[in-house]
């Protein structure tokens, strides 16, 4: 009787306690997410200013873009009138390949996968690795994949590099638009993006994966409260045996 009569302000506390820890999980996890959706879109930014006009993501489309990321119709508007698409149509380059084939000798490869492929740190990697080499066919080199096609496209940003006689950037010779930390998280946010490009669904598995984490984390309090209460009405019936 006297664990029957204590469950309840037992329970109350069980209670508090998970409404507590709720709230601090969907605070902190609501804060990354905010985050996470300012650097994707940057990272959107980016790549409709640096690599839209070559490259193409064909499995993910502009409406979904403005959904996931929270564009505004302005910014939409933009990148379809840039590149002539509509608003239900995938991101395509207008690159041709006839052109393409004059200016790199092929069509840039579509980028909706290749973070999948090759892995984030890989592109990143990539993109990052690019310095001045007029021996090549573009005039540019890459650490990370030699002979590439693809001159740099960031040179304004990040500045022209030297070869340091190993196949690797070196210093620069020209300076760029941005500080190297700056280029460094520029960077960052594009390469989320492309992750992003390649799991559209991770905006939504991020978007319920807080609500699955706060419904265990209360269950685990209430469980935990009803444990306690039903052991020692169990341990007291016990006693009185």
């Amino acid at each position: 009787m006297q664990a029957a009569a204590g469950a309840g302000p037992m329970m109350a506390r069980g209670w508090r306690r998970g409404w507590l820890f709720l709230g601090l999980v969907c605070s902190a996890l609501a804060s990354v997410q905010a985050a996470d959706r300012a650097s994707l879109q940057r990272g959107e930014r980016m790549f409709m200013a640096d690599c839209a006009a070559c490259h193409s993501l064909k499995y993910l489309r502009y409406s979904r873009l403005q959904q996931d990321l929270d564009l505004s119709p302005e910014e939409v508007r933009r990148d379809l009138q840039r590149f002539g698409a509509k608003a239900e149509g995938p991101v395509i380059s207008p690159m041709t390949p006839r052109i393409a084939g004059y200016a790199f000798g092929k069509l840039p490869p579509d980028l909706s996968l290749e973070t999948a492929v090759r892995g984030p740190g890989w592109v990143r990697r990539y993109l990052g690795g690019f310095y001045l080499d007029p021996s090549a066919p573009q005039g540019w080199n890459n650490a990370v994949l030699q002979n590439a096609a693809m001159p740099d496209p960031f040179w304004r940003l990040q500045g022209i590099r030297a070869n340091d006689g190993h196949g690797r950037p070196g210093g620069l010779l020209v300076p760029g638009q941005v500080a190297p930390r700056a280029f460094a998280g520029q960077l960052d946010d594009l390469v989320a993006f492309l992750s992003y490009a390649a799991t559209p669904d991770v905006i939504q598995r991020r978007v319920l994966g807080p609500w699955v984490l706060a419904f265990l984390a209360l269950f685990t309090a209430l469980a935990w409260a009803l444990k306690r209460v039903v052991w020692k009405d169990v341990k007291g019936s016990r006693g009185a045996t």
